[in-house]
């Protein structure tokens, strides 16, 4: 599998645990570049979209969000 391929396997999964854990079925065109936000600008994304979330749920998805935020760089840095 090609690092293209990669790529959008992550995002559709990144947006398929979007919509499953918040129903964010239409992100914003800044939510659809979430790779290139830090942790907070993202937060704040779902805040501007009024979706709440307990600080369990945000820290679990800090945690998600850096892991696959770093697996993108990484695929985007090989030739």
């Amino acid at each position: 599998m090609g690092n293209k391929e990669l790529l959008n396997e992550i995002n559709n999964q990144f947006f398929t645990y979007l919509a499953n854990d918040f129903g964010l079925t239409h992100p914003s065109h800044r939510l659809e570049k979430w790779y290139e936000l830090s942790f907070d600008d993202f937060k704040q994304e779902l805040i501007n979209r009024d979706i709440a979330f307990d600080d369990t749920t945000i820290s679990d998805w800090e945690e998600y969000f850096t892991l696959q935020q770093e697996k993108v760089k990484q695929l985007q840095q090989q030739p």
